[in-house]
């Protein structure tokens, strides 16, 4: 009885992490590629990649509460490598030569958007990439050994690395794109990181709960 519920629990985590790094994986290559767009609410700019970026972090803490440490720590060196692919080839792709017939003005449109990508991913893989390990590292110290709710452990270890690792990224990404507006454009990122971690937060304590009464079902 024991074997079974073991092959079925080991089933059903492995679907599960299927279908949230597939997730998890599409917000970040998704948050790279629009990271250089800046868009305006209520006369504030905002980077837009910081409307979805932060849930990187809590489905991080998600896998977490049901994978081993090992496996945590591997999707997080998944998902940099998969950047890495996909940023050096978009690069390599929008500065190769073009058609005779191809707009010149299109081709410039690709090198315009794509350059800056380059410079952001090595900024977030300095930033980005030590921060979620070091999150993790203070994820479990909440989760596992204080044995504080997702939702706590998860928002407070984001919120301690979010608030340094928001500065690195930030400035080394655009300073050379907006080198007058860096500050500003930090600071406001910075804010709106921690409005969307909490939500991302609450979705993540929710998501927790499934995953916890699906693997746990008789």
């Amino acid at each position: 009885m024991n074997n079974y519920f073991e092959l079925r629990y080991f089933k059903r985590t492995a679907k599960i992490n299927y279908l949230l790094i597939t997730l998890y994986l599409s917000i970040s290559l998704t948050a790279h590629v629009i990271a250089n767009r800046l868009v305006v609410i209520d006369s504030v700019p905002i980077i837009s990649a910081g409307f979805i970026y932060m849930f990187v972090f809590v489905l991080t803490d998600v896998f977490a509460t049901y994978n081993s440490r090992k496996i945590a720590y591997l999707i997080v060196c998944l998902e940099a490598l998969c950047n890495l692919f996909f940023i050096v080839y978009v690069n390599i792709i929008a500065h190769m030569p073009a058609p005779s017939y191809f707009p010149a003005t299109t081709k410039m449109a690709y090198e315009i958007v794509f350059s800056p990508i380059l410079i952001l991913y090595f900024a977030n893989l300095a930033g980005t990439f030590i921060s979620a390990i070091v999150d993790l590292s203070i994820f479990y110290y909440f989760y596992k050994k204080l044995k504080w709710q997702f939702f706590f452990a998860s928002f407070l270890s984001s919120i301690i690395t979010i608030s340094a690792y928001t500065w690195i990224t930030d400035y080394f990404g655009f300073r050379h794109t907006f080198p007058r507006h860096v500050i500003e454009l930090t600071t406001y990122n910075l804010m709106t990181n921690f409005i969307t971690l909490l939500i991302y937060s609450i979705i993540g304590q929710l998501l927790v709960l499934c995953i916890f009464k699906y693997l746990n079902r008789k």
